[in-house]
């Protein structure tokens, strides 16, 4: 693992997007991260919809998705608003 890039542990589901924020930082430097729920569904092959079993599974993949948004943070794949996106299909 690159020690210039730091996840902390607090994520926080939106629902209004049906996507789940975490942050990493590089440099001291925050990059909100996104994951959407059809991919975590995707990843674990379970279908969830309420909020506590969302974040628990997102708890149970995090290290993947954490490697996968740090993979894009060294490639430079941010949108244009600075943030780092996991492709909803893999």
């Amino acid at each position: 693992m690159n020690q210039g890039i730091i996840f902390s542990d607090l994520c926080q589901w939106q629902a209004e997007s049906n996507r789940l924020k975490f942050m990493a930082q590089q440099q001291g430097v925050n990059i909100p991260c996104y994951v959407g729920l059809q991919r975590m569904q995707q990843i674990s092959g379970k279908v969830v919809l309420e909020e506590q079993e969302i974040l628990s599974l997102f708890e149970q993949w995090r290290f993947d998705f954490e490697d996968e948004a740090e993979a894009l943070i060294e490639q430079e794949c941010f949108n244009d608003s600075g943030e780092i996106e996991l492709p909803e299909s893999v």
